[in-house]
């Protein structure tokens, strides 16, 4: 058994958390069936109302500057166009004074969506780090509140916490599909999660 896994480079340990991996992908294929129902409707619209008002839900904007900037306009004016971003934003009275920040600091450029409503994330929109740190972040902002810096590898992103849209208001009902969307991600990374801790309690090193 060891000279085998020698021969591919692998030890025991490695060996079995690659085993514990292939069961961990399987349980979550058949967990995901089983509750998601092969992506059938799964949400009511009861259920889709108590997700947007709990504190699972959160709406954000930010301003994300790509690292792709730096090699267009240089370090030191991405620097500056960051050091400018963060000043407009804490100095933000009303939403309008923030869309104008997005707006002129963004890159790439939010939708015209996104700009005028902001943007919905759900507090299990990811699981890598990165997300995790954000997702973090975005959820510790009051109203108006504008983060620190977060360094992802793909930028950097200043986030501005936002008060959620009432539930009985044209944005709700005009953004049905994508709230429905949102909730059954919500779901499916928190039973990713749920199910990760269980791997991760199993695994013996």
């Amino acid at each position: 058994y060891l000279s085998a896994l020698a021969e591919m480079h692998l030890n025991d340990s490695v060996n079995r958390l690659l085993h514990r991996y292939d069961v961990a992908t399987e349980q979550l294929y058949d967990r995901v069936i089983e509750n998601f129902d092969g992506g059938e409707n799964t949400v009511t619209d009861e259920e889709l109302r108590a997700f947007f008002l709990s504190d699972d839900c959160r709406r954000i904007t930010w301003v994300f500057r790509s690292y792709d900037n730096v090699l267009g306009i240089g370090e030191e004016q991405n620097e500056r166009l960051l050091g400018l971003a963060e000043a407009e934003l804490k100095n933000a009275i009303v939403y309008s004074d923030v869309k104008a920040a997005v707006v002129k600091y963004c890159s790439p450029s939010l939708s015209n969506d996104e700009i005028e409503n902001g943007i919905y994330i759900s507090r299990f929109s990811g699981l890598d780090a990165s997300q995790r740190k954000m997702i973090d972040v975005a959820f510790s902002l009051g109203n108006m509140d504008v983060s620190d810096r977060i360094a992802t590898p793909d930028g950097v992103y200043i986030l501005v916490g936002l008060r959620k849209h009432g539930v009985d208001s044209d944005y709700f009902e005009s953004h049905r599909e994508m709230l429905y969307d949102l909730c059954l991600e919500s779901r499916l990374f928190a039973e990713i999660e749920e199910l990760r801790d269980e791997m991760l309690a199993d695994i013996l090193y």
